[in-house]
């Protein structure tokens, strides 16, 4: 799968599109890489002798991109124009350590399950084969524009009540050190 692919498939934009590449992708499972760039880092934290560090969210929010790649590869489709991609919920996220500046983040993830226009996908990130982020379970929903309009007060309701069901604990934690 080639950049044009990663376009054609996803709604995000640089400098929002964080994959910059998918290294291979097989039913199930896909491997993408993402090199964090200044764009989107903190400024250095501790005593200084660290670089400047990815948010956590954007390293989940860079996961989240990789698992819908794979979803829709496999869906043999894309975000239609009058569609919105979320990422729902999360459930045993765990930061191992932070990304930093010029880090090649390597994602593993894989699609367990789908349900309609909600995916469930697992997996975990490293850097320089060092896992720093293990994913249990992340929830994404696809969604027309209009579902959403007609319903401001619900947006993702249904995907969180399936998650609690699934899962039988609270969809929406994340465990971090």
């Amino acid at each position: 799968m080639h950049s044009n692919d990663i376009t054609r498939l996803l709604p995000h934009r640089p400098p929002l599109r964080l994959i910059d590449e998918i290294l291979q992708i097989q039913p199930g499972h896909i491997l993408a890489a993402y090199t964090v760039g200044g764009d989107f880092t903190a400024a250095p934290v501790g005593d200084g002798t660290r670089g400047a560090v990815m948010p956590r969210s954007l390293v989940l929010e860079s996961f989240g991109q990789c698992a819908a790649l794979l979803w829709l590869d496999g869906a043999g489709r894309a975000v239609g124009d009058q569609e919105v991609l979320m990422f729902a919920a999360g459930r045993r996220i765990r930061f191992l350590r932070d990304a930093e500046e010029g880090d090649r983040l390597v994602h593993h993830a894989a699609l367990d399950k789908i349900v309609g226009t909600t995916a469930f996908a697992s997996g975990f990130t490293q850097v320089d084969g060092n896992t720093i982020a293990e994913f249990g379970s992340i929830i994404a929903v696809l969604r027309s524009w209009n579902s959403l309009s007609e319903a401001p007060n619900n947006i993702g309701t249904s995907a969180v009540a399936l998650a609690r069901k699934e899962t039988q604990d609270d969809c929406c934690r994340t465990i971090s050190r």
